[in-house]
């Protein structure tokens, strides 16, 4: 059957431990990661995932992995997150 949007909602939370929407952004950071070290430059990437600006995304990429694009890129693969 059909399900309220808040029924949705909260099982979606009791399920995964996270909102829907936090579970896209970290989605799309664990794929913004893999671009990244598959040699993609940041402009691509943040096109590939959706992102209308550069700046949008280097913000999302910074504050869930604490550094930029470039810095990540620049990373030996043993210290990626």
């Amino acid at each position: 059957g059909c399900m309220s949007k808040s029924t949705l909602y909260r099982a979606f939370l009791n399920e995964m431990g996270c909102s829907p929407s936090d579970f896209i952004r970290k989605e799309r950071m664990k794929k913004a990661a893999s671009l990244l070290k598959s040699g993609m430059d940041v402009t691509r990437c943040a096109l590939a995932l959706g992102y209308n600006s550069i700046a949008h995304f280097t913000r999302s990429f910074k504050a869930h992995f604490g550094i930029t694009p470039n810095v990540f890129k620049r990373k030996p693969m043993a210290n990626s997150a």
